[in-house]
Parts: C-alpha cells; sequence; structure tokens
C-alpha cells in the first residue's frame, strides 16, 4: 500500500527520523529527493514513511492522520493469527499442542500435532505452530487447487499454462502474461466460495490482464456475486 501527500514548503532536512504512534507503534521516516509523501508497509507489520528533504513532522503526522482508520485497520488484519489447541487450520487438520520432552512439529492427513517444553517461549511456540500450519495447508493445497482450477479452466473455457502455489503474504493469487497462475496456500483457510472466487478472478486474468471494466464484466458472468465475495474477502488476511 502506498499513500501520497505533494511537499509542503520544505524548510529543515534530516536524514532519517521516526515517530512513536499510540496506535501503530514506531515509525521510521527517511528523507529523500522526491516530491511526495510516501508510507509502506515492511513485511514485520511496521510503517515505514519516505519524505521530500526538509518536510514538517507536523505535515507528515497530518498525512498519517488522513489514513489513520485504515492503517490500523490493515495492521490488525495482518497481525499473524494465534491458533489456540484444538483450532481447524485449512479443511481437514485440527491443532494438538502438549507438553514434552523437545519441540517437535508432525503433521499428518488430518492433524498438526505441536509438542512444546516447559522452556517454549510464546514467540517459539507461535513459529512451531506455524511451521506446521504452513506443512499442512501446502499439502492441502497440493491436492485441490490445481484440480479445480482445471475443473473451472475447462467449464468456462478458459487456458492456462501452469498453476503454482506460493504463500505470498498479500496476496491470494496472481496470473503472469505468460499464464501462470500463482495461488496462495493460505486459501485453504477460506469458505469454499471465496477460494472458487479467487480461483475465476485468476483464470479471467488470462484473458483481461487488467482490473477493466471488461475484466469485472466477465468475472462478473461466471461469478454473478463477484462484487459481494470480493467484499468478504478483503476481511481474510493470507498470513498464516
Amino acid at each position: 500500500m502506498v499513500l501520497s501527500l505533494a511537499r509542503r514548503n520544505p524548510k529543515n532536512s534530516n536524514p532519517i527520523d521516526h515517530i512513536d504512534d499510540p496506535d501503530l507503534g514506531k515509525i521510521d521516516i527517511t528523507y529523500r529527493s522526491q516530491r511526495y509523501i510516501r508510507l509502506r508497509y515492511k513485511t514485520n507489520g511496521q510503517i515505514v514513511v519516505s519524505a521530500p528533504l526538509g518536510v514538517k513532522i507536523s505535515d507528515i503526522t497530518e498525512f498519517i492522520n488522513q489514513y489513520r482508520s485504515k492503517l490500523i485497520k490493515h495492521i490488525t488484519a495482518n497481525q499473524p493469527h494465534s491458533y489456540q489447541d484444538g483450532d481447524l487450520i485449512g479443511k481437514h487438520h485440527k491443532l494438538h499442542i502438549k507438553q514434552g520432552a523437545r519441540q517437535y512439529v508432525k503433521v499428518t492427513e488430518t492433524s498438526i500435532d505441536i509438542t512444546v517444553t516447559p522452556d517454549t517461549t510464546e514467540q517459539q511456540e507461535h513459529q512451531l505452530v506455524s511451521k506446521g500450519a504452513t506443512k499442512a495447508l501446502r499439502q492441502e493445497a497440493e491436492r485441490y487447487l490445481p484440480k479445480k482450477l482445471r475443473y473451472f479452466a475447462l467449464k468456462y473455457d478458459f487456458s492456462y499454462q501452469r498453476v503454482k502455489l506460493t504463500h505470498a503474504k498479500t496476496r491470494w493469487g496472481s496470473c503472469s502474461n505468460s499464464g501462470t497462475i500463482s495461488l496462495n496456500i493460505a486459501l485453504m483457510k477460506l469458505p469454499d466460495e471465496l477460494i472458487d472466487y479467487v480461483l475465476l478472478h485468476e483464470l479471467t486474468h488470462t484473458i483481461h490482464l487488467n482490473h477493466s471494466r471488461e475484466f469485472w464484466l466477465h468475472l462478473d458472468s461466471i461469478c454473478p456475486d463477484s462484487n459481494n465475495l470480493k467484499k468478504r474477502l478483503a476481511k481474510y488476511s493470507p498470513y498464516i
């Protein structure tokens, strides 16, 4: 996500700065030879701002405040999920967490078995669960997504070169100019109708590479509830 604001009467110049925001945490600021204030998210969720040389901190704060509610919503939605013992991850895998002599992760056809020790920290436990969940979701995705994509391609007369399973942290899927469709293994966390929406969305990109009016009309012709499904999908995060 990139937000921009025209430069305002810069007078002072600093190479680097930061803001400690009560809602958004530490925001690093770098000053460069550019015309606009820009904002981006790092993979760890931190907000980073690049600003024109000499722009005032008050202007940067005003810029951030314009989008504060959206920033908070985005950060909240993209925080790593906190799983609990007994949770269902994906369609078929149940999470089991127990204590033992050593840390261990085992994924079967229907379960994710996590062993922690009395000394295991909360962060370490999260990493173990994330490792198990990633393996389980990839296992499910390999069995389901290529087959369902092929079914829709035949049904609606689409053609693609190949399908690739990924774990991108910000995208559910993509389609390259060469016809390669990439699908996020985290799709297996979604309700079936949202998985179908993403697959149809990417297949439509094999004909319409951008989000033109023709793209949305074509998608709506094969997925009549696409607008509502798009809004529902925005409430989910591909984080594992």
